[in-house]
C-alpha cells in the first residue's frame, strides 16, 4: 500500500514536490490547494478572496514520480495526514502479473478548527502517485488506484490531482 507515501505536506506551507499545492495565504477563511501530478490540483475555497492555488500537472510517462503534497492551511499544527501525495512504484520483469490491489492514492487534507473566527481551515489533498510497468508480458486482473486525496472539508481545501499509470509491454493483456 503506497497511499500517502509520496511527497509530504507541511503545516501552512506549499506542499513538497514539483506539483505542490499552495498554502492558504495566512488569512482566516482560506484553504490550501491540492497537489498536482497526472492531473492539476484543485483550488482551495476562499471566503475573503485569499485561497491556495492547486499544483500544476507535471512529470512524464517515461519515468515515474510520487504524487505532490497539498498546500497547508493556516492553523494546521500537525503534518499528520496533511495531504501527502501517493507513492511511486516501478515494476520491471519478463512477466508482470497484478492480481490484487496496488493503491497509490493521495491523502486527504486536514481540517483544523479556529475558535477565534468560528471557522476551520482546510489543507489541500495530496496528488495520486505513479505506477510504471515495463515487461514483455503484462497481465492485470486486479485493481490499480492512483486517485488524488479529497481536500479538507472544514473550509473546502482543494482536491489532489490524479496520479499517472504507464505500461510498456510487447504482448499480453493490460
Amino acid at each position: 500500500n503506497g497511499d500517502g507515501k509520496g511527497y509530504a505536506g507541511s503545516p501552512a506551507q506549499s506542499g513538497n514536490g514539483p506539483g505542490g499545492g499552495k498554502p492558504a495565504n495566512f488569512n482566516p477563511n482560506t484553504s490550501g490547494g491540492g497537489g498536482g501530478y497526472g492531473g492539476a490540483g484543485g483550488q482551495g475555497i476562499a471566503a475573503l478572496g485569499n485561497y491556495g492555488n492547486g499544483g500544476p500537472i507535471n512529470g512524464n510517462t517515461s519515468s515515474i514520480d510520487m504524487g505532490s503534497a497539498g498546500g497547508g492551511s493556516v492553523g494546521t499544527a500537525s503534518s499528520t495526514n496533511l495531504g501527502n501525495g501517493g507513492g511511486g512504484l516501478t515494476l520491471k520483469g519478463n512477466e508482470v502479473l497484478i492480481s490484487g490491489l496496488i493503491s497509490l492514492k493521495g491523502d486527504l487534507g486536514t481540517d483544523v478548527a479556529n475558535p477565534a473566527v468560528s471557522v476551520g481551515f482546510s489543507g489541500g489533498g495530496g496528488a495520486g502517485g505513479g505506477l510504471l510497468i515495463r515487461s514483455y508480458n503484462t497481465t492485470i486482473t486486479g485493481n490499480v488506484r492512483t486517485k488524488g486525496g479529497i481536500g479538507g472539508t472544514g473550509n473546502a481545501g482543494g482536491g489532489g490531482g490524479g496520479g499517472a499509470i504507464a505500461v510498456y509491454h510487447k504482448k499480453g493483456a493490460a
